[in-house]
């Protein structure tokens, strides 16, 4: 229910949004989770790399495959020579 003291922007905006606004709402809950999820994953990694056991053989193995292919030029990225 539009109130008569409402700005006329925020009308229009409402007015605009309205068709879309479930999608509008689904990205913003799908953004907060991956954001949540990212901060979770590196405050593992933070935990795991600060351990007492430091760089042990499982953290180095997590790592590798990921550093072994940043290593490698893919198609879309050539070496210059």
């Amino acid at each position: 229910m539009e109130s008569p003291h409402e700005p006329t922007n925020a009308r229009r905006l409402r007015r605009t949004t309205a068709p879309s606004q479930v999608l509008l709402t689904a990205a913003v809950v799908l953004g907060m989770l991956g954001g949540l999820s990212i901060a979770a994953l590196l405050a593992l990694i933070n935990k795991t790399l600060h351990a007492s056991e430091g760089l042990n053989q499982d953290v180095v193995l997590a790592f590798a495959p990921r550093a072994i292919a940043d290593g490698k030029p893919s198609a879309g990225r050539q070496q210059r020579r």
